[in-house]
């Protein structure tokens, strides 16, 4: 288990650094006369105890918060623990804002990309532009959970003869691919037999690479297990963490969350426990049967679907993606949902019915959304296409930009002649769907230029 290892240094070094830089602040902030301007005096542990909260979470920013007033009542001979509440609560809050708000969210570029929008639409109106068409800014709030917003919006009102969203990629796209997400699983007779694999969990939302999962087996341990998790490990990139109790061991694996239409980007945490499952002397039961089955039909690595036997691509849409999302099992059955970008050349014969037809052979069956929804394409030589990419190579000085395809969906998914136009430029990654989502003021100013000469030639007189 060197990997965890390895990751338990690194955390004790980090935490011996935040320690060492408590004691030189307190020792800043209590020497007398040391950085004082007049009256004033800089509190080295305030910003201290916020940067650590900022970084580390709500719980070990709190106590860290709660430490850092500790040593400043002591110091300053106050009442001690009355500041340290204080901080407490204050890096608490501080913690949680910037989780829910500036990291591990894909709200943060979305909300970067309005403002864009919304300054386009006021240098319109400032420069006095003649417009003879109206230009209307619609906020959704759920595109990450179907756009149920959009679709209660344009059941009341018409769709509008041009629409582009900026909230994807420049130059500009005119595909999406369609998507596939199928629930599926099996159910069987609990079983007393052993080694056997007696829970399993992993992901929490279909169109994010899971980052983690865990497993309970009965009837082998740490030392039986661990040489496995190594092997897989060093093949995967996985982290594996396992401890014995009486019973057995538990598993948990650590790997790296991803936008599902880009799951190469990702380390699938699943698959890279399955792959640890299938390889254990596990005795004969239902549950290993669906285990080793599983691992081969989403063997790691295998994001195209191969072993699934729905892989196809086309020179215009691309490859098929596929991400083993969502999985739990339990001693009686187990339940599992993929998410599938797939082309223009995929059909339910070559995807649907071929998906259900390798289940079939494992005794899998599909229990919920079934369908395929459609890809969405734009011509290259609609006029709005034309326009937008005319503004793009404008302001970037890009010669002859092409429309491209993506796998994941935008807001103008199920728009007519809809397209998704900027604020992401080729080369800057803004770490969607991960931590630390982040964005180029400089690019965000290019966006507002663009987005300003689209609007005056879209809706220009």
């Amino acid at each position: 288990m060197e990997s965890r290892r390895k990751r338990s240094r690194s955390q004790r070094l980090k935490w011996g650094c935040y320690i060492l830089l408590l004691v030189v602040c307190t020792v800043l902030q209590t020497m007398p006369g040391l950085f004082q301007f007049g009256a004033a005096k800089p509190l080295w542990l305030l910003p201290l105890c916020l940067a650590v909260s900022a970084a580390e979470g709500e719980f070990a920013g709190a106590v860290f918060g709660a430490v850092c007033g500790l040593m400043w009542d002591y110091t300053a001979g106050r009442t001690v623990g009355m500041l340290a509440l204080e901080l407490m609560i204050l890096c608490f809050g501080v913690s949680v804002v910037v989780q829910l708000y500036l990291k591990d969210t894909p709200s943060n570029f979305v909300l970067l990309a309005v403002v864009c929008a919304l300054l386009a639409m006021k240098a319109v109106r400032d420069l006095g532009l003649p417009l003879s068409a109206n230009v209307r800014c619609i906020l959704g709030t759920d595109e990450e959970s179907g756009s149920a917003d959009i679709a209660y919006y344009y059941a009341r009102e018409p769709y509008a003869p041009m629409a582009f969203t900026p909230d994807a990629d420049f130059p500009l796209i005119h595909i999406e691919k369609g998507h596939y997400h199928p629930d599926f699983g099996a159910q069987w007779e609990s079983s007393d037999a052993k080694p056997r694999v007696a829970a399993l969990t992993g992901g929490f939302r279909t169109n994010v690479v899971p980052p983690e999962a865990e497993a309970m087996v009965l009837g082998l341990y740490a030392h039986d297990v661990e040489p496995v998790c190594d092997r897989v490990a060093a093949r995967t990139g996985a982290v594996f963490t396992v401890s014995s109790s009486a019973s057995g061991c538990h598993i948990h694996c650590a790997g790296k969350n991803a936008h599902a239409a880009s799951p190469d980007g990702g380390i699938n945490a699943i698959a890279a426990l399955l792959e640890v499952l299938a390889a254990l002397p596990l005795a004969g039961c239902a549950g290993t049967d669906a285990i080793r089955s599983m691992h081969e039909l989403f063997p790691f690595g295998d994001n195209r679907g191969r072993a699934l036997g729905i892989a196809q691509s086309d020179a215009e849409s691309g490859e098929l993606t596929l991400n083993l999302a969502v999985m739990t099992l339990t001693e009686t059955g187990f339940s599992a949902k993929f998410d599938v970008r797939f082309p223009l050349c995929a059909n339910e014969d070559n995807c649907k019915r071929a998906c259900e037809a390798s289940f079939a052979a494992h005794g899998i069956a599909v229990t919920g959304a079934p369908d395929m929804t459609t890809v969405h394409c734009v011509s290259a030589d609609s006029p709005l296409v034309r326009t937008l990419l005319a503004c793009y190579e404008t302001y970037t000085g890009e010669p002859n930009a092409q429309p491209i395809a993506i796998g994941g969906g935008t807001y103008v998914h199920d728009i007519p002649g809809g397209v998704a136009f900027g604020c992401q430029f080729p080369g800057f990654d803004p770490k969607m769907h991960a931590a630390n989502e982040q964005a180029r003021i400089d690019q965000l100013l290019l966006s507002c230029k663009i987005f300003t000469q689209a609007i005056a030639e879209l809706c220009g007189g």
